[in-house]
């Protein structure tokens, strides 16, 4: 379950909590109650859990405490996969408070109802233009299929729709009959000045299954985050080559992320010097981040320590930040003495247990390492390979593609590598496993 502020408070258990649901509206404490209540009840799923949570949902009171209890509740139940409270969670599609509204239909998507009625129930939502279209779109078109598709396909004619509207729809569209027509927007999405739009583009590729599109979203100035999940979810099961696209190389150029692969799309006026470039990759647009990251990759590593040396603190602040500050790092290799210690200050940092190991900049962290202090991340990679003590898969992968560069430089021998490939080869994740098995191949010739 993710973390919430909720888990700071003492632990509430299911008699607590059920407690809480009892209380009239008017004996409660705060509005955030049955809310808190229902959280933890969240961490206990059974029948009577249920049960309680479905009791909840018949309430007919308006108070913001119950609506605020219901969203949760809504959502809770789609978690357990409880298929009984579909009805129920179907009649709150005509609640007044359109959050409600919206768990709902994310829901019944999570609950996989493809009840005919309560699907069209959604679309003639679509009309109504007052709830979230694009959730309304990618439930529907899930559930829905070619009944409902005469209303999506009328969002795109209408070239006065939002892109993030139009883009689901198309989505949509592609996914359900294989419609092309509208599918170069995609692409196009990908190009939007507004980097939310440009998320929400990766995604939409994703949910029309173009891998043919999956290159464009490789090159495109978002976190590498949203590249690995569109290479998850487009990349067939078990393939390694597909469409003249190699699956390693894929994989690794999201980790290298050498700017000079990004295709920029608003070029930034007037920012030539150091400070203003460094100043850039504080920007919460990737676009900027990237075009600063690609100039300051032609001056000198002493040059640019004098200005980033100031912004090192604040840098540490800011996962973002962090990631362009360790991507720097590993783009120079002519780093002064005194860089270079708080450059390891800084890598040892992102690679610490103060960070969750899904954090973006781990990976990237990994492969800095291997260049600056490659004796160091000898050391690590035992660690590092470790599934328990790594648990995301693209930081194992990571460190397999470090044994490789070793391997080819000969700062590491064929045993050495292989004892630390070996644990590699049951990896639970595929991409690691068949990294694995290519290193013994090509590289070992085992």
């Amino acid at each position: 379950m993710i973390s919430s502020h909720f888990d700071n408070l003492p632990k509430l258990t299911k008699e607590d909590a059920f407690n809480i649901l009892s209380k009239n509206v008017n004996f409660i404490d705060l509005a955030s109650d049955y809310y808190k209540a229902i959280f933890h009840l969240a961490k206990y799923p059974s029948a009577d859990v249920e049960d309680k949570l479905i009791a909840f949902l018949k309430l007919s009171s308006d108070e913001i405490a119950v609506r605020i209890g219901k969203r949760k509740a809504i959502e809770v139940l789609a978690s357990f996969k409880c298929q009984r409270a579909i009805p129920l969670i179907a009649e709150h599609l005509n609640s007044n408070d359109q959050y409600i509204v919206e768990n709902s239909i994310i829901a019944l998507q999570l609950l996989n109802c493809k009840n005919p009625e309560i699907v069209n129930h959604m679309s003639n939502l679509l009309d109504q233009n007052k709830h979230n279209q694009r959730i309304l779109i990618q439930t529907i078109s899930r559930l829905g299929g070619k009944k409902e598709i005469k209303k999506i396909a009328k969002l795109i004619e209408n070239k006065k729709v939002p892109s993030e509207i139009r883009g689901a729809a198309i989505a949509a569209i592609i996914r359900i009959n294989g419609e092309m027509k509208y599918s170069g927007e995609l692409k196009k999405h990908l190009r939007l000045t507004n980097q939310q739009k440009r998320l929400l583009a990766v995604k939409d590729i994703i949910d029309s299954e173009r891998i043919d599109l999956l290159p464009y979203v490789l090159k495109s100035p978002v976190p590498t985050s949203f590249r690995v999940k569109a290479i998850k979810a487009l990349w067939p099961k078990s393939e390694l080559e597909i469409n003249n696209m190699n699956l390693f190389s894929a994989i690794e150029s999201t980790i290298i992320d050498d700017p000079k692969n990004i295709n920029f799309i608003k070029l930034i006026p007037n920012c030539t010097n150091i400070d203003s470039l460094v100043k850039e990759l504080f920007s919460t647009d990737f676009d900027r981040s990237y075009q600063a990251l690609y100039k300051l990759s032609d001056f000198k590593a002493d040059e640019i320590w004098d200005v980033l040396k100031a912004y090192t603190y604040n840098s540490k602040k800011d996962y973002g930040v962090l990631y362009f500050f360790v991507n720097l790092f590993g783009l120079k290799s002519d780093w002064s003495a005194p860089a270079l210690n708080e450059i390891r200050n800084i890598l040892e940092f992102a690679l610490s247990d103060t960070w969750p190991d899904f954090m973006k900049f781990r990976a990237k962290a990994i492969t800095s390492l291997s260049i600056l202090f490659p004796v160091l991340c000898k050391k690590k990679l035992s660690q590092f390979l470790n599934e328990s003590l790594t648990p995301y898969w693209i930081n194992r992968f990571a460190a397999l593609m470090c044994i490789e560069k070793f391997l080819d430089n000969q700062f590491i021998n064929k045993n050495e590598a292989l004892e630390l490939i070996k644990g590699s080869l049951s990896d639970n994740n595929f991409y690691v496993c068949a990294k694995a098995k290519k290193l013994l191949h090509i590289h070992l010739k085992i």
